[in-house]
Parts: structure tokens; C-alpha cells; sequence
């Protein structure tokens, strides 16, 4: 039996027993749970819920692939209101840190060991969520766990896209050795200036720098050991012209035909409001429109695209409640 079957008898046992205590003919009759009783069945639920939201995906990598460029933002969107609002409760506390936990009645709560602290959380937030890209289709990428000589993109894993890079070595004024997090072994970075590096020098490689990596081949070099090592050898690329063409692309495929005060435009809908929705033109302009303003199909679109937001949402919800953070949105969109 499973535990998906257990549950729904579970709760088909409760709502009987609850109709049968509604036609009850006395007060007398009518049986109630205990406080505790309650309490344990709503755990009991809660937990059998989590557990099938994580059984269906098995990890955040498979939840992750299985959403759309779009939705991917869509959630991430999502995931940051429920930080922000989880940075907006928080305490502070002597020792807290720049976003620590404490456990208050069995529920997580932020602490802060400043308000200084909190702020710089919040606009970090707000940052965040500029920045997020939902008109695109999958970045250009390099799968560092299977690379060809002559691939330009992001540095990958597959999964994950690398946002920067350590420098481990500087070699000459040309060329380091760097770390990036979706690769097991060190890498040759070419043809960079790297009079102003040191080792542990940091390099931002996020995509919105629209700066990539070329892969030329292989390179060997002796470690601190002495031993020769074989390593790939790449260099900076600028991928503008990449982008733009997977942005077309992404448009074309997302966008539709909006009807606003009888005027026609094409845009990507990109957020959801309780009176007003958010839309993205094009040529990137967003413009923030009343659902009063549109006509009946778009409304009735939005209704339909607002059930199905929703349904993406449970795992992350889920992921976030086990530990709220970062983790989840920057696997999200990078």
C-alpha cells in the first residue's frame, strides 16, 4: 500500500467521521478531536504531502529540468517574495550573523545580528529580482563534464551554470589557472590580462556579463609537486550575439498578441498580480497593465496561466520550507 493511498483513506476516514458528527441529532452525541490529536494529524498530513512532492522529482536538479526556461524564473520569482518576507520577519540577535536560523515553536526564523545586516539581505533581494531573466531559451553552455574543442558558452555542468571563477594561479601576464564550482578539476584560463590578479582573485563569469568561454584544447603544466597535469585550456568570449539570437527565439515562442484599451501588442506575460499584470515587450520595455484594461480572452488566458503557475510551485515551496535560502533560486536562474 502506498503512502499516497494511506493518506487519502486517511483523510476519507475523517470526513466521514466529520459527517456523521454534522447529522448527529444531539449536542450530546457530537464527538470532537483533541487539541493533540488535531496536531498530530496535521503533521501527519503535512508530512505525507512533503514526501510525495520530493518522491515525484527526487532532487531539486530533476525538479529544475523539468521546468522551462520561463518557469524556472517563474518560480525563482516566487521563491524570492517568500524570502523577503522571511528577511522582513526576522530578529535581531546578538551573534546572528548575516542570516542565520533559530527554531521558535517548531518554525524557522531569520536572524540578523544588525538591522545593517537585514537591509543588505533585503536589497540583495531586490537586486535579485531586477535581474531575472524569463524571456530566454537555455543559455549557451560549455558542459565542462563533456567538453569539444570549439564549444562557446557558460561553464556547465549539465545542471548548474557557474556565476564566477577562483583564481588558483597566475601564471604569466597572460594566462592563470582558475576553479569554477561545475568543474572537478582545475582549468587553464588563455589570453587574459592578468596584471591585476593575485591568487584567490575572483572573476565574474554570471551570464548577465555576457562574457564566455571558447574551449582551445588541452594544456599541461607542473603542479607545486612536480607532477604534470593535463587540463582544458580556454578563453573569454563575448556571447552578445548568442544571447540575442536565443532571446528572439525565446519571444517568438512565449510571447502572444495582448489586447490593451483596443490597441495590440506582443509581449511575454511575465508576472501576476491580484489587479494588474506585468508584460515584457519585445525590446525588453515592461509595462504594468490593469486587468480591467484587457479584453475577455486575455483574461481568461491569465486565469488559465495563474492555475498553472501554481502547480509549478509545491516541490519549491516544499524545498524552502525545509530550509529557506538562496540554495533553490540560484540553481533556479543563475
Amino acid at each position: 500500500m502506498t503512502s499516497s493511498f494511506t493518506a487519502f483513506q486517511f483523510r476519507k476516514k475523517i470526513r466521514t467521521d466529520h459527517n456523521r458528527e454534522l447529522a448527529a441529532p444531539t449536542l450530546a452525541s457530537t464527538r470532537t478531536l483533541p487539541a493533540l490529536q488535531t496536531i498530530i494529524l496535521v503533521t501527519f498530513l503535512a508530512s505525507v504531502s512533503h514526501a510525495q512532492i520530493e518522491t515525484k522529482y527526487g532532487s531539486d536538479d530533476q525538479y529544475i529540468k523539468s521546468l522551462s526556461m520561463l518557469d524556472r524564473a517563474i518560480v525563482a520569482s516566487h521563491l524570492l517574495d517568500r524570502l523577503e518576507a522571511s528577511v522582513q520577519k526576522a530578529r535581531i540577535v546578538d551573534g546572528g550573523g548575516g542570516g542565520g536560523f533559530t527554531t521558535i515553536r517548531g518554525r524557522k526564523v531569520m536572524t540578523f545580528g544588525s538591522t545593517e545586516q537585514q537591509e543588505k539581505m533585503l536589497q540583495r533581494i531586490v537586486d535579485r529580482r531586477k535581474s531575472l531573466d524569463f524571456v530566454r531559451s537555455n543559455y549557451p553552455t560549455i558542459n565542462l563534464s563533456s567538453p569539444r574543442v570549439g564549444n562557446r558558452g557558460f561553464a556547465s555542468d549539465g545542471t548548474r551554470i557557474s556565476t564566477n571563477a577562483k583564481v588558483l594561479q597566475v601564471i604569466d601576464e597572460r594566462n592563470c589557472l582558475i576553479e569554477i564550482s561545475t568543474s572537478d578539476n582545475p582549468l587553464w584560463l588563455a589570453d587574459f590580462n592578468t596584471s591585476n590578479l593575485v591568487d584567490g582573485s575572483i572573476l565574474d563569469i554570471h551570464p548577465k556579463s555576457r562574457r564566455g568561454f571558447e574551449l582551445l584544447g588541452t594544456q599541461n603544466y607542473q603542479n607545486s609537486l612536480g607532477t604534470t597535469r593535463q587540463v582544458w585550456k580556454l578563453k573569454f568570449t563575448n556571447l552578445s550575439k548568442e544571447l540575442k539570437q536565443l532571446r528572439e527565439t525565446a519571444f517568438q515562442d512565449l510571447s502572444r498578441a495582448w489586447t490593451i484599451d483596443e490597441s495590440t501588442v506582443a509581449a511575454v506575460l511575465i508576472t501576476i498580480d491580484r489587479s494588474d499584470v506585468t508584460l515584457e515587450k519585445e525590446d525588453g520595455d515592461r509595462i504594468v497593465v490593469k486587468l480591467q484594461q484587457l479584453a475577455l480572452a486575455d483574461r481568461k488566458f491569465i486565469s488559465q496561466e495563474k492555475d498553472r503557475r501554481a502547480d509549478l510551485l509545491p516541490y519549491a515551496n516544499t524545498a524552502f520550507d525545509r530550509f529557506p535560502g538562496w540554495s533553490l533560486i540560484d540553481k533556479l536562474a543563475p
